[in-house]
């Protein structure tokens, strides 16, 4: 269930050993609205084969402020991505595979069947394997007992950007231990978000506001709002197990999020492919035991900054930021038995 880089991921690579697979996704149209910073990092395209037309700009690397002032930079080159147009890549390349797309509303999971509703009419969709790739919340998760269960709130807004930037850089926020800011240059503007824990959430706008003020007063953005997203995003980390039975989780449904700032993206690319390779193999060699390995392999193909839980360790792991960002190269999973 869901259509963004995890399910889609997984999809494209089910159909291309063979497999019928059905995408499911609430929304009317794929990858709307965009809910994130944008970043992955450089090696993603070459995995994924994101059209230029997806890239905002390229970056030079990431910097951290924390609470303190003390700047760290780590060089690690990627890109600033229109989430849209990604989605929409993704999606196109997993039809192009032979999987099918459905846009409706999934109420509930039961057995090997999902039901799901739009417009007022109900289908029922059924399968061997269901993937829950539905997001933080997710309803294929619920319903078996997979939930995540710590979160953050975001609210995040877009605007003009006075001169180039090649930087991306994140704060943490003075008086606000859990929360975190971010200034994300994305050619002629930027996005500026915020992210609190979810019982600071009647803040965001305050601080979001305040370190707005902050970019304009340092002469890096114009004082005008071109738009503005939000969301939860899940920060228990990755769930103890992403699988019960037939039932696998993927992306953020399964708490794969980066712990400094919730994106998620490059980890969802990460988990749909394990995720589609495996009950690819299972169907294919009729060995219904390679799930077992599920969770393994989904963490054994993160880095270990992937496994880490908290900012400031992040930005004092340079080299393994590096490493990930920079130089993380393994050849992706691709179909055919």
């Amino acid at each position: 269930m869901g259509c963004g880089p995890a399910g889609a991921t997984a999809a494209r690579v089910a159909a291309e050993r063979g497999l019928s697979v059905m995408m499911i996704d609430r929304r009317r149209s794929v990858g709307m609205p965009p809910r994130c910073a944008g970043y992955v990092p450089f090696w993603l395209k070459a995995r994924t084969r994101f059209d230029e037309s997806a890239v905002l700009q390229p970056v030079e690397g990431v910097r951290f402020v924390g609470m303190d002032g003390a700047v760290r930079k780590v060089k690690s080159e990627g890109f600033i991505l229109d989430r849209t147009r990604f989605d929409k890549t993704l999606a196109i390349r997993a039809l192009e595979a032979g999987a099918d797309l459905a846009h409706a509303m999934v109420l509930k999971r039961e057995g090997s069947r999902v039901v799901g509703r739009r417009g007022g009419l109900e289908a029922d969709f059924e399968g061997q394997f269901i993937l829950g790739a539905d997001g933080p919340g997710s309803v294929v998760g619920k319903s078996v007992g997979l939930v995540n269960h710590r979160f953050w709130v975001s609210m995040q807004y877009e605007v003009g950007l006075k001169t180039p930037e090649a930087w991306l850089t994140f704060f943490r926020l003075p008086g606000k231990p859990e929360g975190v800011a971010w200034f994300v240059p994305c050619g002629r503007t930027a996005r500026l978000g915020v992210t609190l824990s979810r019982p600071e959430a009647r803040y965001l706008k305050h601080c979001l506001t305040r370190f707005l003020h902050q970019m304009v007063a340092e002469g890096l953005v114009f004082d005008g709002v071109l738009s503005y997203t939000g969301g939860l995003l899940p920060v228990n980390g990755s769930l103890d197990s992403m699988r019960a039975g037939h039932v696998l989780l993927a992306g953020d449904a399964g708490g794969l999020s980066e712990p400094f700032g919730g994106a998620g993206i490059a980890k969802a690319v990460v988990s749909g492919e394990v995720a589609g390779d495996l009950v690819g193999r299972v169907l294919t060699e009729s060995n219904p035991g390679l799930l077992d390995d599920y969770d393994q392999a989904v963490k054994a193909r993160m880095p270990v900054e992937f496994l880490l839980t908290d900012f400031e360790q992040l930005a004092d792991r340079q080299a393994a930021i590096a490493a990930w960002c920079g130089s993380y190269d393994e050849t992706p999973i691709e179909g055919g038995a």
